[in-house]
C-alpha cells in the first residue's frame, strides 16, 4: 500500500507568511479585500471601470465581535458559487488549459489568488500571533434566502479545515446583514486594527481609482469615498495618449508625497516611484514631488508586495519605452518643479564634471543647437555651454530668474550625449540609459568607490564615463570597449 501524505498548512503560516508579513501596511490589506469585492462584481474576466458596490462599516456589539468594534466589508457582487468556494480553499493561481495563468484576470487585479488572507492581518489578535482568532465570511448567490457561513480561524484550519454552514437569513449571527437584499459577500473581522472611520478613509483614499469616472460606489460609514483630484502643475500626454503624466511639488501633507505609477485602464496606483530609484530617471523618485504617471498594463505587472513592479517587466522593451518617454518629456518639467535644486556646480563632484565637459568642448567642440533632441520630446533648452559658479554676491537683474538646466549635452567623438544626475547602484558611477544610449546618468550621492585625491577623482570619473559609453556602443565586445576608452583617453592627454 502506497505511503501517501497530504500537504497541509499551519496556522502560523497563514498568520505570518500569507497575511501579516506579506503586506506593506494595513491600508494595503483592506484595499486587497475591497479589490476582491470589486472583482466579484465584474460580469466577466475584464475590469470594467466604475463597476462595483462596496460598503465598509465599523459596528459596536456585532454578534461575531469580541466586546468591541467589528469591521464589516460588504460587496454587492455575485457571491460565492461552489467553484468559487473551491478556489477560496486553494492557494495560488489556477491552471488554464494545462498551463499556469501568468497574467491574472481583470487587468491583473486578480493575480496571486491569496488576497483573502489579508483579512487575518486586519485582526489585532492575528497581528499579535493568536491563532485562535480570525475572520468570518457570509455570502449568498441568490436575490434572497439562506446564506453560507464560514469561520476562518487559523488553529481550526490547521486541525480540521473549514466547515461551510447554511444559515437562515434571519439568523442573529448575521447582525445587520439580515436586511441586505440581493447577492453579496461580507468579510467580518472582529477586533480590527482600524478604530474609526477616519482611519479607514485615510487608508483607502490614495488606493482607489485616481479618476472619478473610473471609481466604483464605495461607502465608508454611509459616506461616499471619492479620489483626491489629480495634480495639475505639470500635465503631459504621449502622442498616442496611452501615457499621461500629472506632477506637482509636494508642499502639504494632503498630497501623499511621492509620484505613483498608475494603471491606465483601472486608474489604480500600482508602484511608488520612491522604491524605483534604480530604474526611474532622476528626479521622478524624489519624495518632494507628487502625482501620477498613467501607464498601460501596469496592474498585470505589479509584484507581490503590491507596491512595486515585477523584475521581468522592468527588463522589458515596454518599460524601456516608458522610461524613454519620461526622459524626453517629464524629467525636465519635474526638475523645474524643484526650483533647480539639482544644479551642476555645487559640489566637488560637480566641478569634476564641469572639467570633463570643458575638455570635451576643447577636443570635439560644442554640440550643435539641434543635437539636444536625443529622445522624443527632450527639452531643446538643455545647456550646451558651461557656466562656472561665480564668487561674491553680484546683484541679480530684475525680473524672473531664468532656471539653469541641471543637465549638459557634450560631444564625444562624432556622437552627442546628455549628462544627467540620477541615483544608481553604490558601485556604479556612470550608466547609460537602457532606452536611449545617448543619455548618461551620473551617480554623485551614493557612489562609494571615489578616490580621495582631486587628480585621482578626475581620472576615475573620466574613465568611468568613457567606459559606460564604450559599453553602450559595443555591449558584447569588451575588447572594443577597452580600445574605445584608450583611444578617447589619448585624445584627452593630447589636450592636457
Amino acid at each position: 500500500m502506497p505511503n501517501r501524505r497530504q500537504f497541509g498548512i499551519t496556522a502560523y503560516h497563514l498568520l505570518e507568511s500569507l497575511s501579516v508579513d506579506l503586506y506593506q501596511d494595513a491600508s494595503a490589506c483592506i484595499w486587497e479585500l475591497c479589490r476582491n469585492g470589486l472583482i466579484a462584481s465584474m460580469p466577466g474576466k475584464d475590469w470594467l471601470p466604475g463597476v462595483g458596490d462596496i460598503e465598509i462599516s465599523l459596528l459596536d456589539d456585532h454578534p461575531l465581535g469580541q466586546n468591541g468594534k467589528t469591521l464589516v466589508i460588504l460587496d454587492h457582487g455575485s457571491g460565492f458559487t461552489q467553484p468559487k468556494w473551491d478556489r477560496f480553499f486553494s492557494l495560488g493561481p489556477p491552471l488554464e488549459d494545462g498551463k499556469l495563468r501568468s497574467r491574472g484576470t481583470h487587468s491583473g487585479a486578480a493575480q496571486k489568488c491569496i488576497g483573502r488572507f489579508a483579512a487575518f492581518a486586519l485582526n489585532q489578535g492575528c497581528q499579535d500571533k493568536n491563532p485562535d482568532t480570525g475572520f468570518y465570511v457570509i455570502t449568498r448567490t441568490a436575490p434572497r434566502g439562506s446564506v453560507t457561513f464560514a469561520e476562518l480561524i487559523p488553529s481550526a484550519i490547521e486541525a480540521q479545515g473549514v466547515e461551510l454552514k447554511t444559515l437562515d437569513q434571519r439568523d442573529s449571527t448575521l447582525g445587520t446583514l439580515r436586511h441586505v437584499s440581493g447577492s453579496f459577500t461580507a468579510v467580518i473581522i472582529p477586533n480590527p486594527v482600524f478604530k474609526n472611520y477616519e482611519e479607514l478613509r485615510r487608508a483607502l483614499l490614495w488606493r482607489i481609482a485616481r479618476k472619478p469616472e473610473k471609481m466604483c460606489r464605495m461607502l465608508i460609514g454611509d459616506k461616499k469615498l471619492m479620489p483626491p483630484p489629480l495634480v495639475s502643475r505639470v500635465m503631459l500626454s504621449s502622442k498616442t495618449g496611452d501615457i499621461e503624466v500629472f506632477l506637482d511639488r509636494c508642499d502639504t501633507e494632503d498630497s501623499d508625497g511621492g509620484i505613483w505609477l498608475t494603471d491606465a485602464v483601472t486608474g489604480l496606483r500600482v508602484a511608488c516611484a520612491r522604491g524605483l530609484s534604480n530604474v526611474l530617471p532622476y528626479p521622478l523618485w524624489r519624495p518632494d514631488l507628487t502625482g501620477d504617471i498613467f501607464v498601460p498594463e501596469l496592474l498585470h505587472n505589479q509584484d507581490t508586495s503590491r507596491s512595486g513592479l515585477k523584475a521581468q517587466y522592468l527588463r522589458s522593451k515596454e518599460w524601456r519605452s516608458v522610461t524613454s518617454y519620461l526622459v524626453g518629456s517629464a524629467v525636465e518639467r519635474a526638475k523645474a518643479l524643484l526650483d533647480d535644486e539639482d544644479l551642476f556646480g555645487k559640489s566637488r563632484f560637480d566641478k569634476h564634471i564641469l572639467d570633463f565637459v570643458d575638455m570635451c568642448r576643447k577636443i570635439w567642440g560644442a554640440p550643435a543647437a539641434h543635437s539636444s533632441i536625443l529622445v522624443e520630446g527632450i527639452s531643446p533648452r538643455i545647456q550646451t555651454g558651461i557656466s562656472r559658479p561665480r564668487t561674491g554676491n553680484p546683484k541679480r537683474p530684475e525680473g524672473p530668474k531664468k532656471p539653469r538646466q541641471p543637465s549638459f549635452t557634450v560631444r564625444i567623438g562624432d556622437d552627442v550625449y546628455v549628462l544627467s544626475k540620477r541615483q544608481l547602484d553604490p558601485l556604479i558611477l556612470a550608466q547609460v540609459d537602457d532606452a536611449n544610449s545617448r543619455v548618461i546618468y551620473l551617480n554623485e550621492q551614493s557612489y562609494t568607490a571615489m578616490p580621495p585625491s582631486y587628480q585621482a577623482r578626475s581620472e576615475h570619473i573620466l574613465l568611468k564615463i568613457l567606459e559606460a559609453i564604450g559599453a553602450s556602443k559595443s555591449p558584447t565586445d569588451p575588447i572594443e570597449v577597452t580600445r574605445f576608452v584608450a583611444e578617447r583617453r589619448i585624445e584627452f592627454l593630447k589636450r592636457q
